[in-house]
């Protein structure tokens, strides 16, 4: 193996997390000027000191294995060398300056693609503008109305109204969809905001796809130095914000007596409870996350679920590098575990039903009915243009869900028990040929 050593620049921070000082943040600076953040247990904190950019980096993980003989064995702490500490940037060969390396993408790597729209010298003054709304004083007043219009809408004003989806014609689908977009746009101002009431500067905004939804989102990783409240009331600011455009419906609604605002009410609010949802990558996940004090909620929930599953079969579990929990913390993280597994089981058979094969049966269709308005003999521009619209958005649809797909067929082919499937069908190849050219005597 290399010779490696602590890139400089490395910071290592507290966290606040359900591990108590176990854990730590480290703050890895990247080539472009920015800083990406990961936790690491505080035990492994040793062996990024051992890496002092002379010692071979099989000396450095023999030379620990010895001195914590209760901790990861070398196996294992060479895989998390090799897949971990020198791919993201804590460790780099010697002379490799302060930026380490950066490769990973921009943006939430959840996300299936993303493209950056406001940079943080843009974002944080108005979030700085913004931040006072999540004054004591600011929240006594606000929160108490959104509550009433809640009340006013559900109780008074809804049930005085047909507001069926059947109901909505013309332009008024596209003017309730342009409300709820701008809505979503005004509730990552909201993280922004809270993120600027706690001291964080260097927040970014950004459009990307999620599974099968067109989301924003905002780069949050600086509030990771704050402590678990702190980033709790940050989880919640963007659903705070975006409860601000109800209150604007409602009064719309009072000086033009339109349903416009009544169905963009609607809407947004199921939005606002779709972001709560506790087992997508949304508010509400990180929300959990947050209060639980984990980082990675999912991946450490996998693990504490496997553990659990092996104690069950009487089989011992390999040494992790996972921080140590309370049993009350592994149990919730056990039962989140399976609860979000079969949602997302459920989420993707449905992606798969309803959009991929719906899209791919219709758009021969689509296509068809585009080509019949070219051609027909008195063409109306405007259906033209919707038909047009129709093979465009669908269009894009196939392309991002064949990222998706794509997505998860490489997560999977780069998935640990893939990689030991083809290296025991490599090893039974190699034998199964050495054995037929061995020669017979």
């Amino acid at each position: 193996m290399s010779v490696l050593a602590r890139t400089p620049g490395l910071q290592i921070l507290p966290f606040d997390s359900a591990a108590g000082s176990d854990v730590a943040l480290c703050e890895v600076p990247q080539t472009d000027g920015t800083t990406r953040r990961y936790t690491l247990p505080r035990p492994l904190l040793p062996l990024l000191e051992r890496f002092d950019g002379v010692s071979d980096t099989d000396e450095v993980i023999r030379a620990h294995a010895a001195s914590a003989p209760d901790g990861l064995a070398e196996p294992a702490l060479r895989r998390l060398v090799e897949e971990v500490l020198e791919p993201r940037g804590f460790l780099a060969p010697p002379g490799a300056g302060e930026a380490g390396r950066a490769p990973f993408p921009k943006g939430p790597s959840y996300l299936t693609f993303r493209v950056p729209l406001l940079a943080p010298e843009r974002v944080y003054p108005v979030a700085r503008l913004l931040a006072p709304l999540f004054r004591t004083g600011v929240l006594a007043v606000m929160l108490p109305a959104i509550a009433a219009a809640h009340l006013a809408f559900y109780f008074w004003i809804a049930p005085r109204h047909a507001l069926g989806i059947e109901n909505l014609h013309g332009s008024a689908p596209f003017a309730v969809a342009a409300v709820v977009f701008t809505s979503a746009f005004f509730h990552e101002f909201g993280h922004a905001a809270a993120a600027a009431a706690y001291g964080c500067r260097r927040t970014a905004i950004g459009w990307g796809m999620y599974l099968h939804m067109m989301v924003f989102y905002t780069d949050l990783s600086e509030a990771w130095r704050l402590p678990r409240k702190a980033r709790a009331v940050i989880d919640l600011g963007g659903i705070y914000f975006q409860s601000f455009a109800l209150l604007a419906m409602l009064g719309w609604y009072a000086f033009t007596g339109s349903a416009t605002p009544l169905y963009a009410f609607i809407f947004t609010d199921l939005a606002i409870f779709g972001a709560l949802n506790p087992f997508l990558r949304l508010d509400g996940y990180w929300l959990v996350s947050d209060l639980m004090g984990i980082a990675n909620l999912r991946a450490e929930s996998v693990r504490v679920l496997g553990s659990a599953v092996n104690y069950v079969r009487g089989r011992p579990s390999p040494p992790s590098a996972g921080p140590k929990l309370s049993l009350g913390a592994q149990a919730a993280l056990a039962v989140y575990a399976v609860v979000s597994t079969v949602f997302l089981a459920y989420i993707c058979q449905l992606l798969v039903r309803r959009f991929v094969v719906g899209l791919v049966d219709s758009y021969p269709q689509v296509l068809a009915a585009f080509w019949g308005e070219l051609t027909d003999g008195t063409p109306g521009f405007r259906d033209i243009g919707n038909a047009g619209l129709e093979v465009v958005w669908r269009g894009l649809m196939l392309v991002a869900v064949g990222l998706l797909l794509k997505r998860w067929a490489m997560s999977l082919w780069a998935s640990r028990p893939a990689v030991r499937l083809r290296q025991g069908a490599v090893a039974w190849w190699t034998r199964a040929r050495g054995a037929a050219a061995a020669p017979q005597i």
